[in-house]
Order: structure tokens, then C-alpha cells, then sequence
């Protein structure tokens, strides 16, 4: 697994609306530490204290700012696990992003669409501890503090910290899986482009023979699918919600704006 950038500082603030779904999801952690923690940990959180936060090898490690003391500052550091090791499915994650444009627009736009992670978790995937997971996740948390009994405040703070993340940039969920989002766009990016060449490309060939270029449904809706890889996706996709895609597009969704979006966004100029 690869190692990460950290985030030069905790998000202080996030909506309400995110903020109560993805509390409501890591729950069963949370009801891992004891509420005075929790409390502290909140509050250390909104000071800012916890100053950086990043991955490597499967570990989120956070620097908690501690007080300062005559000579140097008690700094504590936090480990944490994250929760599965999804690696292996980024590429199928990648071509279902392809697939969903509106997804992709909607991650990008900084909003939580509920569906996206409903398909991760119909995938096998979980980005947060389940009622069966989380004592065990909580079990791996390490601080250099020097308190006996875990999780800590400064654990707390940390975990806080992950969830203010999440609320500003849900694709930061997504690091919960051993998976980085920049690499994860990259991916969707260059699937975008072998698509739009290939497509050009069977247009060029059309035109040069002199006959017509017949477009089928699926290139109506943007979905060219040219791997048995990429097929097999599509039909996940499809059973997932037991209809076509462009039929779960929201009622306004604009077709033409939708292949400007792809052509702007997702191929290679």
C-alpha cells in the first residue's frame, strides 16, 4: 500500500445534513469511547489541535498538539487502522464513476449521494465499522499518551477529526479503504479517454469508408463498453438497481451537458 500526503490541518466545520449521516454511520465507534473522552475529543477537535493527519501501509496516523510545556511542546501522536483494504477493487470503482457521471459530479461538488456508497457496500466494501466491526477496529488504536485505558481523548479528538474530512470531501471516505482518491480520478480519467479515442476512431473509420455511423443505445447514453472487464460492470451496475442508466438519471438531468461534462472533464486533449 502506498503512502499518502498528510492534511496539513483538521476541517473545522461541515453541514449538518452530512454531518448526522455520517455520524449516524460510524456510530458504533463512537459508542466505543466513553462519553467524557468523546467530549474532550470533540473540543481538542474544534481548537485545532489535531494538526496533521495521514495514510501509510493500512495506518491513519494523527499529530495532537499537546500543551506546551517550558522547553518544548507535549505533542502525542495517534494510529488508527483503516477499515478494509480495498485496493484491488479500484478499478472496478473507477468504471462504475465512468459509468455514473452524476456520481462523479456529485462527489465532486462536495455532497454525500447516498447510492455511490450503497453500491460500495452491495460491492462487500465498508468505509466505516458495522455494529460487528467496531469494537475490534477501536481494539487497534494506539496513542504515545500516557493514559492506560483506550480509546483516549486524544484517539477521540482523531477520530473527529476523520469525520469533519468526510463532511467537507466525501471522496475522503474513500481513504478509508486503502484507496487514494487522486489515483481513483486519475483512473476514471484515463478509462475517459481510451473511450473517447475509440470512439473517434470507429467515427473516422466510418467516414473514410463512406458509410453511416449508427449509433446503438448504449453510445446514446455515453456507455461505450469495449473490455469484457467494462461489460461486466455495466451489467453490476444495471442489476444494482434493476434498470438502465440513463433511466436513473434525475428527471433533469441533461443529456448534452452530460457528454460536454464528459468530454471536458474526462478525456484527454
Amino acid at each position: 500500500m502506498r503512502s499518502s500526503r498528510s492534511s496539513k490541518s483538521a476541517v473545522q466545520k461541515g453541514g449538518s445534513r452530512t454531518a448526522s449521516f455520517i455520524e449516524m454511520k460510524w456510530k458504533f465507534a463512537l459508542d466505543e469511547f466513553e462519553i467524557s473522552r468523546q467530549r474532550r475529543g470533540k473540543a481538542m477537535e474544534k481548537q485545532g489541535l489535531v494538526t496533521s493527519l495521514s495514510f501509510q501501509n493500512g495506518v491513519i496516523y494523527a499529530q495532537i498538539q499537546g500543551p506546551k510545556m517550558r522547553f518544548a511542546v507535549q505533542d502525542t501522536t495517534v494510529s488508527m487502522p483503516i477499515i478494509q483494504s480495498g485496493e484491488a477493487y479500484q478499478s472496478r470503482i473507477a468504471h462504475l464513476l465512468y459509468l455514473r457521471p452524476d456520481w462523479l459530479a456529485t462527489l465532486h461538488s462536495g455532497e454525500w449521494d447516498r447510492e455511490f456508497w450503497d453500491a460500495l457496500s452491495d460491492m462487500g466494501l465498508q468505509w466505516y465499522p458495522n455494529e460487528a466491526t467496531a469494537k475490534e477496529w477501536v481494539s487497534g488504536i494506539t496513542c504515545t499518551c500516557n493514559d492506560r485505558e483506550m480509546p483516549c481523548f486524544h484517539a477521540a479528538a482523531t477520530l473527529f477529526a476523520l469525520l469533519h474530512e468526510m463532511e467537507e470531501t466525501p471522496l475522503f471516505a474513500i481513504r478509508m479503504l486503502g484507496i487514494e482518491a487522486d489515483e481513483l480520478l486519475d483512473e476514471v480519467h484515463r478509462i475517459g479517454s481510451i473511450q473517447s479515442k475509440t470512439e473517434h476512431s470507429i467515427q473516422d473509420s466510418h467516414l473514410a469508408s463512406g458509410s453511416e455511423v449508427q449509433a446503438s443505445p448504449a453510445q446514446d447514453s455515453r456507455t461505450v463498453l469495449l473490455r469484457n472487464e467494462e461489460e461486466a460492470v455495466y451489467r453490476e451496475t444495471n442489476a444494482y438497481t434493476g434498470e438502465r442508466i440513463r433511466h436513473r438519471l434525475p428527471p433533469n438531468w441533461d443529456v448534452k451537458k452530460q457528454a460536454d461534462w464528459q468530454e471536458r472533464y474526462m478525456a484527454l486533449k
